[in-house]
């Protein structure tokens, strides 16, 4: 029995030292990434070799060669590393677009409906030809979608299929099947109490009679695209009805119309409960707590979890984009929800160093600045990281000098004044030092010197 060498080293040529270490770190083979002390077995290599040709082809390089050799490291054979060779090739472009059983729409009229999929065209220089599988999967959707807004409900894509050309490019061909034209019918609504079908019929829009739009339809009911949607479900979630839920059923279809009952769930009232904030490991948690429009009794409300990830994004200490209201412990028959807010904080200081010059003069400019400053603790050593912060406090401080003059600036604001309300007050400073100056000789005398400063300035 001779044992598995063990995996000792992976390169990877053909590619960019940084792509190949991201490359690296994704791959994953056997819910295990490819790593040192791994057996390296002809398993390993094909699960290797598939993992990234997949991962070329999907972002467009269908020609994508990938070549694997192992070496010996010790004359025991029981270790190898490993060396990858990547070829990527070219991304292969899309010659034409065509249809099969399309007889409502032209083809011209679908290849517009496919926003990241575009066949190559002279002069195309403001959206791309590659062959994008992700993209094209998307596309498929986006055409049927296009169909169900226009009243065909029954459309679908038959087959598509890519065709390799001579050129290494592709072509498309994609058969679909329309179906007929269908129309609103009758809409009823069941279950409601808190609203009546008044209130309901505005929000959702649709009138009997009107075209079927599978697309709008969704949207009016719950539309997943925004979450301050004017929609049947946030009405409820707005109003404290977080369990409440919203279904659009089709109830018959005759010939050409289909009639439908909207039925709603409505659930009792929720109201938060425990709300806490994870992630800020410089802010201190009452800068935050003072911001949020979630509070422990108040009523549940959708569009009060939106705002307050916008303004806690609008505060510039976190990244928006990585702040994440988690619902945790909802209760259906207590009618509570709590939530914990999940923050990333960001850098809130900058420092700014320019120098230029001008003027017959050589000009350095100096900058700090600090967005979640806390001036309570300036005199507290312990709190000096490099400077006090966590109060949500701006301060910056500014130097400008040259040869003839000096320029010194200063700005405080603090947005809780009192710490109560958010009424803002700050104060700022400038001044401003010039020297005697000889315009014969060019020399600048500094013990000649005279001051424009702008006092004080502070408003609430």
């Amino acid at each position: 029995i001779q044992e598995m060498p063990e995996l000792t080293e992976v390169k990877i040529e053909g590619i960019r030292k940084r792509k190949a270490e991201e490359l690296l770190k994704k791959i994953e083979l056997d819910k295990d990434k490819l790593k040192v002390s791994k057996k390296v077995n002809e398993s390993l290599i094909a699960k290797t070799k598939s993992y990234i040709t997949d991962k070329y082809r999907k972002e467009g390089f269908l020609n994508t060669k990938v070549h694997i050799t192992t070496q010996p490291v010790d004359s025991l054979g029981t270790k190898e590393r490993m060396l990858i060779r990547i070829d990527r090739g070219y991304k292969v472009k899309i010659n034409h677009i065509t249809f099969e059983g399309n007889e409502k729409f032209a083809d011209s009229k679908l290849r517009r409906q496919m926003k990241k999929t575009k066949q190559r065209f002279f002069g195309r220089f403001w959206k791309r030809s590659k062959y994008v599988k992700k993209n094209y999967d998307e596309d498929l959707v986006n055409l049927i979608d296009f169909y169900k807004e226009k009243g065909y409900r029954d459309a679908r894509v038959v087959s598509d299929s890519l065709i390799k050309e001579k050129d290494g490019n592709v072509s498309l061909n994609i058969a679909v099947e329309e179906g007929k034209r269908y129309y609103f019918g009758d809409i009823r609504f069941l279950g409601n109490s808190v609203y009546n079908d008044r209130v309901l019929n505005q929000i959702l829009g649709i009138k009997k009679g009107d075209v079927y739009n599978g697309v709008l339809l969704k949207k009016r009911v719950q539309d997943n695209t925004k979450p301050d949607a004017e929609d049947i479900t946030n009405l409820y979630q707005n109003s404290g009805y977080l369990f409440s839920q919203v279904h659009p059923v089709e109830t018959s279809v005759v010939n050409d119309t289909i009639n439908f009952e909207i039925r709603i769930v409505e659930g009792k009232p929720a109201y938060f409960n425990k709300i806490t904030v994870k992630g800020n490991e410089k802010t201190n948690d009452y800068v935050i707590y003072r911001e949020l429009r979630t509070r422990p009794g108040y009523l549940y409300s959708k569009d009060a979890v939106v705002r307050t990830v916008r303004e806690l994004g609008q505060l510039q200490l976190f990244d928006a984009q990585n702040i994440n209201p988690e619902f945790k412990n909802a209760d259906p028959n207590a009618g509570t929800v709590d939530i914990e807010y999940n923050l990333t904080e960001t850098g809130s200081s900058q420092v700014q160093l320019q120098g230029g010059y001008g003027g017959g003069s050589f000009i350095g400019t100096v900058a700090l600045s600090f967005n979640n400053f806390s001036i309570k603790n300036i005199f507290n050593r312990k709190a000096y990281r490099p400077v006090p912060m966590g109060d949500g406090q701006s301060l910056s401080l500014s130097l400008q000098v040259s040869r003839y003059y000096r320029t010194y600036g200063f700005s405080f604001t603090e947005p809780w004044m009192g710490g109560k309300q958010p009424v803002q007050f700050s104060v700022s400073f400038s001044r401003t030092e010039q020297f005697g100056y000889s315009y014969r000789s060019y020399d600048v005398d500094k013990s000649r010197r005279f001051g424009e400063h702008q006092a004080p300035r502070h408003h609430g």
